[in-house]
């Protein structure tokens, strides 16, 4: 009786860390910028930014704008985006460049 209350304590355990990590990853996954798209980058450390916005531009994307949080809104997002925001600090999030329009556009 106590060996299948523990082995259902288990599974039910496994269920629900099962549950947690996929409510983790699909946002991770659908926030993810996309090679071509719009990203808002938020720095997770005062130089990161910099360092991101060096990289994206050096690999073709455009600066066109800032974010309410003090961030920036880059478009063409490079091959690549996701992996280097991560190694450089920042946290890239894919955005609709529609709701980008009202950004003063700062070209290259």
């Amino acid at each position: 009786m106590q060996a299948e209350a523990k082995e259902s304590g288990k599974s039910r355990f496994g269920s629900i860390s099962l549950l947690l990590l996929v409510c983790a990853l699909l946002p991770a996954t659908a926030l993810s910028p996309k090679q071509g798209a719009a990203l808002a980058v938020l720095s997770l450390s005062p130089s990161a930014s910099g360092s991101y916005a060096r990289w994206a531009t050096g690999h073709g994307a455009r600066i066109i704008g800032t974010t309410p949080l003090g961030g920036m809104v880059l478009d063409h997002a490079p091959d690549g985006a996701l992996y280097a925001s991560l190694h450089h600090g920042v946290i890239a999030i894919a955005v609709p460049l529609g709701l980008c329009t009202g950004s003063p556009r700062i070209e290259k």
